[in-house]
């Protein structure tokens, strides 16, 4: 087996069908990959989908998160790369074929792809799901710049994924696994054109969910990383006062839409940053509480 796709899930039961569709439609091999279901035991099961995908591996991993789903797949897996993608996500084609080429022709040890983000009425489009468009998974500028790769979309050799151990539970999992990865000495590239879709969130629940999730895991991976505090607090400042310098970057972006819906997408960047930023200095005076509690 050349390839193992490892794919965690929890109660999103229609869309990991549309995932594996995608999958089975592949350009790559069939006969050179397997395909790894890691489910978090999601309520009332998953057998319907056992009898329609029965080429497919199907686990159970009672304990909650991607993580330790991700981990029970890496334990199973027959395959010399693996390739991560989550089970909300519709991977081209391509995605697969182009993947393991760049790892192979870049001589490159990890490779993440392209994020497109799509939305359910692509006529009709909302701000937020505007807002996601344009600032969700910018994948190019996160490998460039910060590291990493996200894991909806990140395939790598077995060497790394053998030396650098389990994904950690309750942190920036994938930021974490990357960094960790790179510190090794392993090679990170971008991929244009291997490509998975993902769904935008489409209401300010969504996005906060989404977010509050985000920093409590960065903030997570800061303290086990031991950084001063007052670096946590300086990017909380950043973080604030960054949503201006982006304005330009709306204005001139080529799924921006009209002019309205351009500042419709500045007013949620500016309002959600701000909301991070005060979720970052919570999180601080939540530990401190916490701390001064347990003493």
């Amino acid at each position: 087996m050349r390839v193992s796709i490892v794919i965690p899930h929890y109660n999103q039961v229609d869309l990991l069908n549309l995932c594996l569709e995608s999958l089975s439609e592949q350009t790559f091999p069939t006969e050179h990959y397997e395909i790894i279901v890691i489910d978090n035991a999601t309520p009332g099961g998953i057998d319907d989908l056992y009898e329609k995908w029965p080429g497919v591996l199907f686990l159970t991993e009672h304990k909650r998160g991607a993580a330790a789903a991700r981990n029970k797949g890496l334990e199973v897996a027959h395959g010399n790369i693996i390739a991560f993608i989550d089970s909300d996500c519709v991977a081209t084609p391509q995605w697969l074929s182009h993947s393991v080429s760049t790892l192979e022709s870049c001589k490159a040890d990890m490779v993440g792809g392209r994020m497109n983000i799509t939305c359910a009425d692509m006529k009709q489009i909302n701000a937020i799901e505007r807002f996601e468009m344009i600032f969700a998974f910018r994948q190019k500028k996160y490998i460039a710049e910060k590291g990493f790769s996200v894991t909806a979309n990140l395939t790598v050799t077995r060497k790394v994924a053998d030396q650098v151990g389990a994904f950690r539970d309750c942190v920036a999992e994938d930021k974490d696994w990357c960094h960790r990865a790179l510190a090794l000495g392993f090679r990170l590239v971008f991929d244009g054109k291997a490509i998975v879709s993902h769904p935008a969130r489409s209401s300010w629940a969504e996005l906060t969910q989404k977010w509050d999730r985000l920093v409590s895991q960065d903030f997570a991976l800061f303290r086990t990383n031991g950084n001063a505090m007052w670096r946590w607090h300086m990017r909380a400042l950043v973080t604030g006062v960054s949503a201006f310098g982006h304005v330009p970057f709306v204005l001139m972006h080529n799924q921006g839409g009209g002019i309205g819906d351009r500042l419709a997408v500045i007013g949620h960047l500016i309002r959600l940053r701000l909301w991070r930023m005060w979720r970052m200095e919570r999180l601080v005076l939540q530990g401190q509480y916490d701390s001064a509690v347990q003493g």
